[in-house]
């Protein structure tokens, strides 16, 4: 589903063995049946959070997501949840989404039906993710227990990345960290946004702060990308404006160590030349073949504007359909198979390959409708946080509440600014924790605080 060479992405840690694949889908699904009979609502949600990343290593495919988001809903609504489930704005905006990709279909290609109708599956779980998580949030104790799950959880990312970098390296291209996300940009974009939530939630430990900071820091210089640090220096002077009070010493603090990274950077080339990680240096690398246009882009990403944007006159203003550049798509160039390709206005990978950007991706496959449905998804849940904000702005009380909402409009900014050059659509499991765990947990914690400011009212 969705996506370029799975043999490749999964680089030498998927699991062959077909009895240990059994064994191990049987073991998760005991785990998941007594998760649902024994397990909080909460607990569910961060079991799974464990677990997202790391099922298409079992199957080689998103089946297994599939599966997981469909029982962990049905029994959230059918045995967990005791009031009336709530769809607001936002899930309503993730629907509309969702349809905007329906005129696309009934232009593309009957022979690749099934693998559009596989994208819009994946979008349907996306958005039981976000009911899921904005349900479950309703008390200020759920909004601890998921973002301390958020903030383990990045160490455990963080341990999974160092092994697969040290003992199954990624062999295509420079030696660079890609995390259980399977894509450098991605993990660098996953890094960046969880910083803030990180501040935030060792906002009263020094120590812990500094350590948490400084293992992104070094994860993100391990990725080898250059737009997460630029998006991440970006937000924090965005969060910067928005704090008023002494916690935005956290936040100068964390902007200067950004600041200085060239400096790092600098030193970690020295330190590395001749040494057992010299091929660690993939940012330094990157950054010395990086060369501006006169409108100073870099040109790895002016060509792809450029190139994408003829591709996409060539498609019109509905796309091509959700799922374009599926496995089918790559093994049909492979075996030259000109009668598969023969309903696609898509050119050859070697042409156009992957936009690497979100705004161009989504005008591919949804055209105009996507887009716009896409952005009205982001800025309206920007525009809910901020007019809380805004409510609870006047209160000492709430003071707690004012920090975690700058957080969440920090951390949504900055990923919607590093979408500009990568697209978080490519990988189903990625799209799950967005949809669920970022912007789930920004709904949740808006209807939270509602019904807080409610009932005090």
């Amino acid at each position: 589903m969705a996506q370029l060479n799975e043999d490749l992405l999964l680089g030498g840690m998927a699991i062959s063995n077909q009895y240990i694949k059994g064994a191990i889908v049987a073991l998760l699904a005991l785990l998941l049946t007594i998760g649902i009979l024994a397990a909080s609502t909460v607990q569910m949600a961060v079991g799974y959070l464990f677990l997202l990343p790391f099922t298409i290593y079992i199957t080689g495919t998103n089946i297994m997501n599939v599966g997981f988001v469909v029982v962990i809903f049905s029994a959230f609504v059918l045995f967990k949840k005791k009031e009336r489930l709530v769809f607001d704005a936002t899930s309503i905006c993730i629907f509309i989404f969702i349809l905007s990709f329906i005129p696309s279909l009934f232009i593309a290609s009957s022979k690749v039906l099934i693998t559009h109708m596989s994208m819009l599956l994946q979008y349907i779980c996306c958005m039981l993710m976000y009911v899921f998580v904005s349900n479950l949030i309703d008390s200020e104790d759920n909004i601890k227990s998921i973002t301390k799950a958020l903030v383990v959880i990045l160490y455990a990312y963080s341990l999974f990345a160092i092994v697969e970098y040290f003992f199954f390296p990624y062999s295509v291209g420079l030696h660079r960290v890609r995390g259980p996300w399977r894509e450098y940009e991605l993990y660098s974009e996953y890094l960046s946004y969880m910083l803030p939530i990180a501040v935030y939630y060792f906002r009263d430990s020094k120590l812990k702060l500094a350590a948490t900071c400084c293992l992104i820091l070094i994860m993100m210089l391990l990725t080898g990308t250059r737009g997460g640090p630029m998006s991440l220096l970006l937000g924090l002077i965005f969060w910067w404006m928005l704090e008023t009070n002494r916690f935005a010493n956290a936040v100068k603090m964390t902007a200067l160590a950004i600041i200085i990274l060239p400096l790092a950077l600098i030193s970690y080339e020295l330190i590395s030349s001749g040494t057992k990680i010299d091929k660690a240096d993939a940012l330094v690398q990157r950054f010395s073949d990086t060369t501006l246009n006169k409108n100073y882009m870099p040109d790895t990403r002016a060509s792809v504007w450029t190139i994408h944007g003829k591709v996409i006159s060539k498609i019109g203003l509905l796309g091509e359909g959700p799922n374009p550049r599926g496995n089918w798509y790559y093994k049909a160039i492979a075996a030259g198979d000109a009668t598969l390709l023969a309903g696609s206005r898509l050119p050859e990978p070697s042409v156009a390959g992957y936009p690497h950007s979100l705004i161009l991706t989504l005008m591919e496959t949804g055209g105009v409708p996507a887009l716009f449905a896409f952005y009205v998804i982001v800025v309206s849940l920007l525009v809910r946080l901020y007019r809380m904000k805004r409510r609870v702005a006047d209160s000492a009380a709430h003071l707690h509440m004012v920090r975690l909402l700058n957080v969440l409009l920090v951390s949504i900014a900055i990923f919607i600014i590093n979408e500009t050059k990568i697209e978080f659509v490519r990988y189903f499991h990625y799209q799950l924790y967005i949809f669920g765990y970022l912007f789930g947990l920004a709904g949740g914690v808006l209807r939270c605080y509602t019904k807080i400011l409610d009932e005090a009212n």
